[in-house]
């Protein structure tokens, strides 16, 4: 995320390490909340050609609405998910994001 955010172009490929043997997400990414919502953030750089973070878009949106809505998470992780799922902190302003801090 931080390289394509100041436009270095890394490769997709380094998250393959997220997908099983069967091609879907592994079922431990479901436990990690923070992982989860920084795996969103980064999908949203994500280019044409980018086609394992499309799916990692759709998995991680899934699954941080049921995290948001289930109220398993802290109160200040379901802000931070809430916030993210309205508008990702790439386009939110750098001010609004470090308030939630």
């Amino acid at each position: 995320w931080f390289f394509r955010t100041y436009g270095h172009y890394i490769s997709s490929d380094v998250f393959r390490r997220f997908k099983g043997i069967d091609g879907n997400f592994k079922e431990t990414l479901k436990g990690d909340a923070k992982g989860i919502l920084s795996l969103y953030e980064a999908a949203h750089l994500r280019t044409t050609t980018d086609y394992i973070l499309d799916e990692a878009l759709i998995f991680t949106s899934n699954h941080l609405k049921s995290l948001a809505e289930g109220g398993t998470c802290p109160p200040y992780l379901s802000m931070r998910i809430r916030n993210a799922l309205t508008l990702s902190q790439r386009w939110n302003m750098e001010m609004i994001a470090a308030a939630e801090f």
